[in-house]
């Protein structure tokens, strides 16, 4: 899956709080910015602990 398709399956769940999530995504060509520097399963948990979708 693309690194970029995670903000839509974020969507399927009006909340990920107590959620297991498992990383599937490849983050291959996305900027180290746009991660923050970071590994891309901890940029992806992190935004899906910031928002309640």
């Amino acid at each position: 899956m693309r690194f970029e398709s995670h903000l839509e399956v974020a969507k399927a769940l009006p909340t990920w709080k107590d959620k297991t999530v498992i990383d599937v995504t490849n983050a291959y060509r996305v900027s180290p910015e746009e991660l923050g520097g970071e590994p891309s399963s901890r940029a992806i948990a992190q935004r899906l602990r910031a928002q309640d979708w």
